[in-house]
């Protein structure tokens, strides 16, 4: 099974706050999963976006 990152982990890994991952998933620069109510992230999802942004 995938491992899977929530906001605050990604937030956390990439010394960003939370809201900013939020500004990225609003403007369809981050690709996510809603599960329920939460939002993951895949590693290949955190990848696509690491190769568009200087991050």
């Amino acid at each position: 099974m995938e491992k899977l990152y929530s906001i605050e982990q990604v937030a956390t890994a990439w010394d960003l706050s939370n809201r900013t991952i939020q500004r990225h998933i609003a403007n369809g620069q981050l690709k996510h999963y809603k599960i329920g109510s939460r939002i993951k992230f895949s590693e290949q999802h955190l990848n696509d976006f690491l190769e568009d942004h200087e991050y």
